[in-house]
């Protein structure tokens, strides 16, 4: 259940790569550029703070303070921003083994998982200018997910 102007936000993608590689790809921060269209920046401050910058539709920048909140080895890796901050979300990333049977050997492969809860600055009115302007936190997050995929497939990320 969101409240009032929250939005929450799933998707998925599989991945052909052992868990581990993308947890550890993950929780170095400033790899998320590489793939988050959106993200302009991330500076990790320690083990567990980050300042993060997005793009808005309207050609400027936002920024907000971010702590991850939980971290489970080759798992799960769940954040949120800090009270004061400007942009307000709570997201989690999970990270689970499969294993592909293909012929003539099975190939290891890992389902990310993603779900993120925001407020859009504005609240609904900045989420409706979003949209007109052709802004879909939806789309965006599937888009950024193929990103990482095929970067990391492609072998364009290094580990």
């Amino acid at each position: 259940m969101t409240e009032k102007n929250e939005f929450l936000i799933n998707d998925h993608v599989l991945i052909y790569c052992k868990p581990d590689n993308l947890y550890n790809f993950w929780l170095k921060l400033e790899n998320l550029p590489l793939f988050m269209d959106h993200i302009k920046e991330v500076k990790k401050k320690d083990e567990f703070n980050s300042t993060w910058t997005a793009k808005t539709p309207f050609g400027t920048t936002v920024s907000w303070d971010a702590n991850i909140v939980e971290k489970v080895p080759n798992k799960k890796i769940s954040w949120h921003s800090l009270p004061e901050s400007d942009v307000y979300n709570y997201g989690k990333v999970c990270f689970k083994h499969a294993i592909i049977c293909e012929d003539p050997f099975p190939k290891y492969a890992t389902l990310v998982e993603v779900q993120l809860l925001y407020k859009p600055p504005l609240g609904i009115i900045g989420e409706k200018i979003s949209l007109f302007l052709g802004e879909n936190p939806e789309q965006q997050l599937s888009i950024d997910l193929k990103s990482l995929k095929e970067g990391i497939e492609n072998n364009k990320f290094v580990f």
